[in-house]
């Protein structure tokens, strides 16, 4: 596979280590749940991927997207300044789902 440099020089420049993605101007780009189930191997089982981005994401969906109950997902979601889960909770879930694959 050829590599290019040039591109990869450009792109280092915008990651932001701590958020773990690439931060530009006025977004940060970030893997989606597919890409990373493509990237760790792990399939996703019988899961259609969310498809509504103008509406918002039940707790019920991403329960069933992440094969967890949807009351342990509700205790982890964060509604301070901004909705969401913490990059720990995430990160945690990413070592189990890796360790179940092996």
């Amino acid at each position: 596979m050829q590599v290019q440099i040039p591109a990869i020089t450009a792109l280092v420049q915008y990651y932001d280590h701590p958020l773990r993605c690439f931060t530009f101007c006025d977004f940060q780009l970030v893997p989606t749940f597919e890409e990373y189930a493509q990237i760790l191997d792990i399939p996703i089982c019988n899961v259609i991927p969310y498809q509504h981005l103008d509406q918002p994401l039940s707790m019920s969906t991403l329960s069933a997207i992440m094969r967890l109950h949807t009351r342990d997902l509700e205790d982890k979601f964060i509604f301070e300044d901004r909705k969401g889960f913490s990059m720990s909770f995430l990160a945690e879930y990413l070592h189990q789902l890796s360790e179940e694959r092996d």
